[in-house]
This record gives structure tokens, C-alpha cells and sequence, in this order.
């Protein structure tokens, strides 16, 4: 039985496929990377491969359902560090242990920079 190819569906057509998935197999349900590459995968519902999709659609839908969001914190000078928390002051606790600073320093008027990138399908 040959794969049905989610990759060129809607992001919101395979947010609903996959609650589908999850509410009828929870725990039963895993992905594996396709040999057509990053960032195809697998999905595999009882060991039985079903679907390709692409890994990027199915982490930003469990983000979203667990309620996170996407930040990006950028220091006054240097790379931003990359974290998804449920709020900005988890955020800014976890790039504060990141970048060796208090929470109190990650501010704008400090020279910082925050982007939320959010996670809205």
C-alpha cells in the first residue's frame, strides 16, 4: 500500500489529520526519517507506515497543542538563543541560565532583543 503524501496539504488539513491520529492512537504512533530527505518523515501507526509528511508541520502542531510559543532572544551584541515556553518569563529565565545574566537584565532598554515567533497553525 503506497504512502499518502501529506507535504502538499495545508498546514491546517494535517493539524487536523494528525489530532485524528492522536486521539484514535495515542502511544501508538511514531515518525521516522523518509529517504527523500530533511524534512520528510514517516509516519508509522502501529508499526505500519501510513503517511509522509514533513517534521516541521508535525512540531510546530505539538508546540501549539502544549501550548508553547517560539522566542528568539538576542543579547545587545552577538547570536540569539532559540527557546518555546508556555510564557516570555520562562523565556527569559532559560536565556538568562544561557547567556550567564539576571532575568531583571534581558530588557530592551538594556539593549535586547525578543522575538516571538510564535506557533499559530
Amino acid at each position: 500500500m503506497p504512502l499518502e503524501d501529506l507535504r502538499s496539504l495545508p498546514e491546517w488539513k494535517k493539524y487536523e489529520l494528525y489530532e485524528k491520529l492522536e486521539r484514535e492512537h495515542h502511544g501508538e504512533i511514531s515518525t521516522k526519517a523518509h529517504s527523500d530527505g530533511f524534512p520528510a518523515v514517516t509516519i508509522n501507526v502501529k508499526g505500519k507506515l501510513l503517511y509522509i509528511t514533513d517534521c516541521l508541520s508535525i512540531e510546530t502542531w505539538w508546540r501549539t497543542k502544549l501550548g508553547l510559543t517560539h522566542y528568539v532572544i538576542f543579547p545587545p551584541k552577538g547570536t540569539g538563543f532559540s527557546t518555546s515556553t508556555k510564557t516570555l518569563e520562562e523565556a527569559k529565565e532559560r536565556a538568562a541560565e544561557h547567556f550567564h545574566v539576571k532575568v531583571a537584565e534581558i530588557c530592551e532598554e538594556k539593549g535586547w532583543r525578543i522575538e516571538d515567533r510564535g506557533f499559530n497553525p
